[in-house]
């Protein structure tokens, strides 16, 4: 058997064996992650919360499109860095946790995971798993 596949069998197999971090991982991408990528980008484009467009376009509208361009791909890992600080928070503070309810009982998280971060943001992770925008990390 080959490395890669052992490792692949590994993936498929670790959110299966820990559901609540599967869960977690991917209400985390889906309603923070990016959501908040999402509303930058849009804005940009002049798409959104009125207030919060209106106060973009005064910051943007002497950039070009190239530097809009870049302004984006900034926001992403911007975005993406103040996340992961979010996420190695748990990880550092032990007396902070996530819990999420698995089959009634409560299921502390990071607990249950190898490398928390890595398994929410990290390659292989849940950006993969269920993000629009995968190639940020």
């Amino acid at each position: 058997m080959s490395n890669n596949k052992t490792y692949d069998d590994y993936l498929k197999n670790y959110f299966n064996k820990r559901p609540a971090l599967l869960f977690f991982g991917e209400r985390f991408i889906k309603d923070v992650f990016d959501p908040s990528i999402e509303r930058f980008l849009k804005a940009y484009d002049g798409e959104g919360n009125t207030q919060f467009v209106d106060a973009i376009k005064k910051y943007i509208e002497i950039f070009s499109e190239e530097q809009i361009e870049v302004l984006k791909k900034l926001t992403e890992d911007i975005v993406y860095d103040s996340l992961s600080a979010m996420l190695d928070l748990f990880v550092l503070r032990p007396e902070l946790s996530i819990t999420v309810e698995q089959d009634g009982e409560k299921v502390d998280i990071l607990e249950i995971s190898d490398s928390f971060c890595n398994d929410i943001i990290g390659d292989d992770g849940c950006i993969d798993l269920f993000s629009k925008y995968p190639n940020v990390k």
